[in-house]
């Protein structure tokens, strides 16, 4: 009987080494495993920080230049309407300048008139 228990108990005693080397190499690679997935989750939230940053400073010029257009784009049409407020002080200008000689025309005839 020592002879069946003997061979059994070995064949047992070999299964549990090798169980026993699986189990530690299942727990090294995991130790692995979890190192790896640490350095994964480091490298996305500094990518992700990398993508949030350029994204904000590429929003924020393109802001700028936008705001840049518009200002230049209001100023031109501000230059415009002065352009067109001084031609239309110059016709201004003109119709005093015809009025005050037909006041003159005006008083010139009837200062004649009433003289004869």
């Amino acid at each position: 009987m020592d002879n069946v228990i003997n061979p059994e108990l070995r064949d047992l005693e070999r299964r549990l080494f090798r169980l026993e080397g699986h189990i530690e190499e299942i727990r090294s690679s995991g130790s692995n495993i979890s190192r790896q997935t640490i350095w994964q989750f480091i490298a996305f939230t500094l990518t992700m920080a990398g993508v949030l940053i350029g994204s904000n400073l590429f929003q924020t010029e393109a802001l700028g230049r936008e705001t840049v257009a518009r200002m230049e784009a209001v100023n031109q049409r501000f230059e415009q309407v002065d352009r067109r407020f001084e031609q239309i002080e110059k016709r201004l200008d003109k119709i005093e300048k015809a009025i005050e000689d037909l006041r003159r025309e005006f008083r010139a005839s009837r200062s004649g008139a009433a003289a004869r």
